[in-house]
């Protein structure tokens, strides 16, 4: 799936620019491109130097101007800001070209959700997009401040509600990302941010090569589609990934079809390699309140079977309550089983409940309202 990938904001430019790099491998590894092109906005120009594509990698910089002197530390969107934010976004969409739309099946809009232009101008690219790109879907991805953010006070919880509220109105799904979550899976966020990033993007490595691969090489028993991935990402949707290792192979010279034992360790091993994926979703959240699903198989191309999609698929749909289940299976990796996830049409997440409660509580302290 081919995506045009607009960052915004330091951490929306950061993640943009991992996307270029994952491109790079694709390309790399599976003679795929996955990315039209990507650019990166912000008015941090340090963020915008310190990226690592260049533009020959299809990453372009757009430097946003000066942010509005009243908009530091402010919790409340002014009206300076919001005119701000729109004359910046219509400068970020006016370079975007034809040519890249025709070549383009999705467009990604990246940012965090607490950041000053990023968290505000998701939402306005998001609309902009779908008025004058009709026929192309537009995602989100909104990156969820970790708790030591809240300590600014109710700024990042304020912006992060208005931020999902505003941006989920506009787009077909939003990906979620905890980094709070991430933290706990062992990442020091402070000291490695670009390991972060790198975790976010390569959850949708797979993903994205399934319908670009062709050749028997890639060649699983059920591709999974553009049209697959389309029609199944709607609303809240968290995606993680999970690796299991594979035993060693038997020399060639003793080489002998394995046993009904050894075929059964196997889809085993594939209902691991998906527990692990669910345990690293990119946000905690009740696989029940799923309304559709996804899942990827990647692995070796004679270990793959149709038995290890079966387990998966029933797995999933268990997990789901019955939820809408597509699937498929890639070849071409080496030695391991890989399986990604995708929980789409979630119906509740406490996490962005508890955003949306405490900033209806702070308005109706200041007396102007909620956020709906």
């Amino acid at each position: 799936m081919k995506l045009l990938v607009i960052g915004l904001g330091r951490c929306g430019s950061r993640i943009g620019d991992r996307f270029v790099q994952l491109n790079k491998r694709a390309k790399l590894e599976r003679n795929v491109s996955i990315l039209t092109t990507a650019y990166a906005g912000s008015y941090d120009q340090g963020t915008l130097t310190n990226l690592i594509s260049k533009e020959a990698d299809f990453l372009y910089r757009l430097p946003v101007a000066e942010m509005p002197a009243e908009v530091e530390n402010t919790a409340k969107v002014t009206s300076l800001e919001a005119e701000w934010v729109q004359v910046e976004s219509e400068r970020i969409l006016s370079v975007i070209g034809r040519k890249e739309y025709f070549e383009t099946e999705a467009f990604l809009v990246v940012a965090g959700a607490d950041g000053n232009f990023g968290s505000m101008a998701a939402s306005v690219i998001g609309q902009k997009l779908k008025e004058r790109f009709a026929g192309k879907p537009v995602y989100g991805l909104i990156i969820l401040p970790f708790d030591s953010d809240k300590l600014a006070g109710v700024r990042a919880v304020y912006r992060t509600a208005v931020c999902l509220k505003s941006i989920a109105r506009v787009v077909e799904a939003i990906f979620l990302v905890d980094n709070e979550k991430l933290r706990r899976g062992g990442l020091v966020l402070a000291e490695s941010w670009e390991q972060a990033n790198q975790e976010i993007v390569n959850s949708f490595y797979d993903l994205l090569c399934a319908s670009e691969v062709s050749g028997s090489k890639y060649a699983g028993a059920r591709v999974l589609g553009v049209g697959d991935i389309v029609q199944t990402l709607s609303g809240l949707t968290v995606i993680g990934r999970g690796r299991t290792g594979l035993p060693p192979k038997l020399p060639f010279w003793i080489w002998r079809l394995p046993t009904f034992r050894e075929k059964g360790a196997e889809s085993l091993k594939a209902l691991e390699a998906m527990n692990l994926a669910l345990s690293r979703l990119s946000a905690d959240c009740e696989p029940k309140d799923t309304g559709k699903a996804l899942y990827l198989l990647s692995a070796p191309l004679k270990e793959a079977s149709i038995d290890m999609a079966k387990a998966l698929g029933g797995r999933l749909r268990e997990l789901t309550d019955n939820a809408e289940i597509r699937g498929g299976d890639l070849a071409g990796e080496s030695h391991s089983i890989q399986v990604t996830v995708v929980l789409s049409q979630l119906a509740y997440i406490e996490r962005v409940k508890n955003y949306y409660d405490k900033a209806v509580a702070f308005l109706r302290l200041s007396g102007e309202g909620n956020v709906e």
